[in-house]
């Protein structure tokens, strides 16, 4: 069983391992709640986003969800950063089964969701969640690709746990 610090210390070739071992997961255990998260590629701290909050939400579409934006400070906090309410959220994507036999049983995260605007690279992106053995049944890891012209180029591992309902997300403290 492990912890979001503990996966945040270990290197791509033990993800995988976790990933690949890792139990299935439905849509309706992420609805409703924001996840904190981290990515495990060292160059997102430099980009300015190692640090965020992801957002699963049922529509009348169906599922979806966005990412929202957090302070980078070292700090272990999940801080939204000081903007509006609308300026925070941004990398929308929808939500759904994974039908490809290549992965373990998982989510999918897919970019390529007309909210983002089609000059915006994160229309390219793609995710694959699944569950990891937790005491708290609530911390996930997530497998990042960069996908066009046929080819899927993997980025980064991302971990999430869940942090609190949507409802209290935006509330000032």
């Amino acid at each position: 069983m492990y912890t979001f610090e503990q996966l945040q210390k270990l290197d791509n070739r033990q993800l995988t391992t976790i990933f690949e071992q890792a139990k299935s997961l439905l849509l309706t255990d992420l609805v409703g709640y924001a996840f904190k998260g981290v990515n495990s590629n060292p160059i997102t701290a430099w980009l300015g986003f190692k640090k965020f909050i992801k957002v699963f939400e049922k529509t009348i579409e169906g599922y979806a969800g966005y990412n929202v934006k957090v302070k980078q400070a070292t700090s272990a906090q999940h801080a939204l950063q000081n903007l509006q309410e609308k300026h925070l959220k941004h990398g929308f994507y929808r939500l759904y089964e994974n039908q490809n036999t290549t992965f373990p049983p998982s989510i999918v995260i897919d970019y390529a969701c007309e909210k983002n605007s089609s000059f915006d690279p994160a229309r390219y992106l793609k995710d694959y969640l699944v569950a990891v053995e937790s005491e708290k049944q609530n911390l996930y890891l997530g497998k990042a690709f960069f996908c066009a012209f046929g080819k899927k180029i993997f980025l980064s591992y991302f971990i999430l746990e869940q942090f609190k309902p949507i409802e209290q997300l935006f509330e000032k403290p």
